[in-house]
């Protein structure tokens, strides 16, 4: 079975979303990052744009608009933090 990783997007007050997924997409101010397995620890300063969730054959099968905020991943788990997140496939 292929390793996961776990995405938590989390408001000021509570937590949005928690995805169980094979990798993400997130968006930095050094360009986009991707959230894989066994991936090196890092935080990073994330900007407005969309955190795509992509299964094993990299389909997006999630994505959510993101404002600023920080990301800190670590043993194959992500917490992006942001101070407005919205259901990115829900908006017209």
């Amino acid at each position: 079975m292929a390793e996961k990783i776990t995405i938590e997007l989390i408001l000021p007050e509570k937590t949005f979303k928690k995805i169980e997924c094979a990798k993400a997409i997130i968006p930095a101010f050094d360009g986009p990052i991707a959230v894989l397995p066994s991936r090196a620890p890092t935080n990073l300063q994330t900007k407005e744009g969309v955190v795509s969730i992509l299964d094993n054959n990299d389909k997006e099968t999630a994505k959510y608009f993101v404002s600023t905020g920080i990301a800190d991943i670590a043993n194959n788990y992500c917490k992006l933090i942001a101070e407005e997140i919205t259901d990115a496939k829900n908006k017209q």
